[in-house]
């Protein structure tokens, strides 16, 4: 489930169907209580769920689990509301190496609609295309590690590192729960 919310400009003239999206202020809310919080943490915060684990039917592919994680660099939130993948692994080469799996807030405008802006001093109606809606949801990446270094890659700045996965040499099968260190 996506945590979708209205936008609104200044003087913007509000339709009833803006207020169906209402629980921006709960998503703001939450990010400030994050905060507030872990300010004294230095480090990102996966809140619950968020598991990487292996698909139904091993492949080079992961999933992950229903979770909440929170940015420490952005203040956002990644939110996964079902089961989130897949998630490509790339194959193993010559000798083993060791992934980060990493995810982030994606923020998406979308329903663009015209709509009508009241000049508080002149009364005066302008009309304008604006985006009404914010989408949000997660993107996820893997940072594929050094052959044979034996440790992962540290995490990209504004992702939050979910897992590491060890990737066997010659690896093209399978990523099973038992590579997959959360």
């Amino acid at each position: 489930m996506d945590i979708l919310v209205p936008r609104f400009e200044a003087n913007e003239i509000a339709k009833s169907a803006d207020f169906d999206y209402s629980n921006d202020r709960e998503y703001a809310n939450l990010c400030v209580l994050l905060e507030e919080l872990f300010a004294r943490s230095a480090n990102d915060l996966i809140v619950g769920g968020l598991n990487c684990q292996e698909r139904g039917t091993p492949s080079m592919n992961v999933d992950l689990s229903i979770g909440l994680g929170y940015c420490k660099s952005t203040g956002k939130i990644g939110h996964s509301g079902s089961l989130f993948g897949p998630i490509a692994i790339t194959s193993g080469g010559a000798q083993q190496r060791i992934d980060t799996l990493e995810i982030r807030l994606k923020e998406t405008d979308y329903d663009q609609q015209q709509r009508g802006f009241k000049n508080p001093v002149t009364g005066d109606i302008t009309y304008q295309d604006v985006y009404t809606k914010t989408r949000f949801e997660i993107e996820a990446q893997v940072i594929a590690g050094t052959e044979g270094a034996g440790i992962a890659p540290n995490h990209t700045s504004g992702w939050i590192k979910i897992a590491e996965v060890t990737v066997d040499a010659g690896e093209s099968t399978s990523i099973l729960d038992a590579d997959i260190e959360n």
